[in-house]
């Protein structure tokens, strides 16, 4: 079977093989192992109370529309609906339901940041390890302490955890200088932070 792709397709797919290149060529030239990439958006499982809590709300301000199901009933059945379709899914699905949401919200930036993380995971695959900001604070005594001069890190932090926040407050930005501070540790890591807040609007 023939796939035809539309210029803009192959546009897209030529980008992303040439910025696959440039940060494959980018680990090999710094010894760089692999990339760690801390994300509020890397768990879906930890966005329950977010899908739960705006589905309810808009079943409140927006009653001329519906999503998985009708609206209904009293919020307490909702509610308790809602949680057994996230519940009873599993984590691909509940990404597609999540996705759903936002698209029902018609928040392009949330689907975006949502599935960048699965985009960077389908095009590095095993050059690259994802973390919620909880799973990266309970693994990372255990990850760290393997490194060395020949199993260098990129560690990737978004700097807002708004989606999945730690209980103690921190951000990115908080958990790379954590790492930073580790004695020795600066011969085997190195550390980013990214977020859109750093992009320019005219850019």
């Amino acid at each position: 079977m023939t796939i035809t792709l539309t210029p803009e397709e192959k546009s897209q797919r030529k980008s992303i093989a040439q910025a696959k290149t440039a940060i494959e060529n980018f680990l090999t030239e710094l010894n760089i192992d692999r990339i760690l990439y801390v994300d509020d958006k890397c768990s879906i499982n930890e966005l329950r109370e977010i899908f739960i809590g705006n589905l309810v709300a808009l079943k409140a301000t927006s009653p001329d529309k519906e999503l998985f199901g009708s609206w209904g009933g009293t919020i307490a059945l909702f509610k308790a609906r809602i949680t057994q379709i996230w519940d009873e899914a599993d984590e691909p699905s509940r990404r597609q339901l999540y996705v759903q949401l936002l698209e029902f919200e018609n928040n392009q930036e949330d689907i975006e940041n949502s599935m960048a993380p699965l985009r960077l995971k389908e095009h590095l695959g095993k050059k690259i390890d994802l973390f919620s900001p909880t799973e990266w604070v309970d693994q990372k005594d255990a990850i760290l302490a393997q490194l060395n001069a020949d199993s260098k890190v990129l560690c990737l932090f978004d700097i807002d955890f708004t989606n999945a926040p730690l209980p103690d407050g921190r951000d990115g930005k908080d958990l790379a200088v954590e790492v930073l501070s580790i004695k020795g540790i600066s011969d085997f890591v190195y550390c980013g932070i990214f977020s859109h807040l750093l992009v320019s609007k005219n850019s």
